[in-house]
């Protein structure tokens, strides 16, 4: 199979399955978000972010070291597996047991310190998932359909066993006890497929391993520390409602980062090998164009109809309008720093993208400790807007003396149709129609534009078919 046939292969299902995926955990997220109110929603949200940490610091970069090297040389994949397996065996267990005394002395109620332990063990579940594999294998339907199916798991248990605010526990249980259900599947089906996983330590590549794994485990850790700093320091320094009110605007951010999560795995592989320049404009401009274009429209649409949120969530989410609003600017930016950052990683640029991140994580970690006592969430956002913008200098930068050519001038259209296209349906909905199908007119009408100004045409849809 061609190139760019695998390509559109990857990216249809990975496309259906995180169409399938999101808009069960959208239902999810919200369901779970108006039960338990923004108290348990903000102590969800709360030990997720805590947590997090620990899972990245197991994780190390590990996952896409490995998903290049098999990408680059299928015949590494039991070695690869077997180390990365043994490796995180010793990590996880590391961790959990070092999380456990932490909650211990946390100044915390024990409603919030139980959730901590509970989420605490996905440490485990994430450690062994075996994703990373399949994409380097580039067999991203087995990916699919497991993702499809924990979101199923997850919602079909939140709907049978939590209806009140008390179900807090409950509510996380079903989350650890699906994703734990999708790793231990993965495995077995790994293990039918390709034999069973062995308990290896070569000494000598588990060095060469983690010297450049060790620089993509930071660049994730940094990222994971700005992203979800905002949610521990509200935890710690606001109320569990504050912290719920973000977590709300913060789980809209997640869900329109969706289409760049589809590409990123898609081009990853083709990334890795693209030595040439030329070889690298080429797949980048396809890239390129597809994140700008989601990017534009999604950050634009959500800013436009923020209110429609509002009453997607209820009543109790009133402050988080402000929240998304910022946040959506944050998303812009975030299409375009991960149109830099991920082809840097495959390219092995790490250290680089290491600098970037590192100055937006600093940025980060000041501007809150200024704004989130005086602001809250807004002032986490406003954070977030801060950060990214640190680190897209340093992206951009980087890019530029590698490529040699960006596609800011698309760009710029793009976001000028978007903001045409939102305006009318503002408009429409002003004096109108009901915002829901206001926002619908304006993404129909953008894309329609998109093709009108021949932004994309025919023939660079079926580019991704050629031989």
């Amino acid at each position: 199979m061609s190139g760019a046939r695998l390509i559109l292969k990857n990216m249809l299902s990975l496309s259906v399955a995180e169409i399938a995926k999101q808009g069960l955990m959208v239902i999810f997220t919200i369901y779970v978000a108006r039960v338990l109110s923004p108290e348990g929603f903000g102590i969800i949200n709360f030990a997720k972010a805590f947590v997090m940490y620990f899972i990245l610091v197991v994780g190390l970069g590990y996952d896409t070291y490995g998903t290049r090297e098999i990408a680059k040389d299928k015949s590494t994949l039991h070695k690869n597996v077997n180390t990365i397996f043994t490796i995180r065996l010793l990590l996880s267990s590391i961790a959990y047991v070092v999380l456990i005394g932490i909650v211990f002395f946390l100044d915390k109620p024990d409603i919030v310190k139980i959730v901590l332990i509970i989420v605490g063990t996905q440490i485990f579940s994430n450690a062994f998932l075996l994703n990373w594999v399949y994409i380097g294998l580039e067999r991203m339907e087995i990916v699919a359909i497991r993702q499809v199916a924990v979101s199923i798991l997850n919602l079909i248990g939140v709907i049978l066993l939590v209806h009140h605010p008390d179900d807090t526990i409950m509510a996380v249980i079903i989350t650890s006890a699906s994703l734990a259900i999708n790793t231990i599947w993965l495995i077995v089906y790994y293990i039918r497929e390709f034999g069973v996983i062995k308990l290896d330590f070569d000494w000598v590549y588990f060095k060469q391993m983690t010297k450049s794994s060790l620089r993509l485990g930071l660049i994730f850790f940094i990222i994971t520390i700005y992203n979800y700093l905002n949610i521990n320091m509200l935890g710690f320094m606001k109320s569990n409602v504050e912290t719920g009110i973000y977590s709300a605007a913060f789980s809209i951010m997640l869900f329109s980062l969706v289409p760049s999560s589809i590409f990123q795995n898609a081009f990853f592989p083709n990334f890795s090998r693209a030595e040439q320049r030329e070889d690298r404009i080429k797949i980048m401009s396809k890239f390129s164009l597809l994140s700008y274009m989601f990017g534009s429209i999604i950050a634009v649409g959500l800013f436009t109809f923020a209110d429609g949120i509002v009453i997607i969530f209820g009543n109790k989410y009133l402050d988080v309008l402000p929240v998304i609003r910022i946040v959506m600017i944050t998303v812009l930016i975030m299409y375009l720093n991960i149109n830099f950052s991920s082809p840097l990683i495959a390219w092995k640029m790490e250290s680089r993208v290491l600098y970037a991140i590192i100055a937006g994580g600093i940025t980060n970690i000041i501007a809150n400790i200024f704004l989130i006592p005086e602001y809250g969430a807004i002032g986490a956002g406003i954070g977030t807007i801060l950060s990214e913008t640190a680190v897209f200098i340093g992206l951009a930068r980087t890019y530029y003396l590698t490529v040699r050519k960006f596609e800011f001038f698309k760009l710029l259209v793009l976001i000028l149709l978007s903001i045409f296209s939102c305006g009318i349906g503002y408009l429409l909905n002003i004096y109108a129609l009901n915002i829901f199908i206001s926002a619908i007119i304006s993404f129909i009408i953008y894309f329609i534009l998109i093709f009108a100004f021949k932004l994309i045409s025919l023939n660079e849809l079926m580019g991704y078919l050629k031989r």
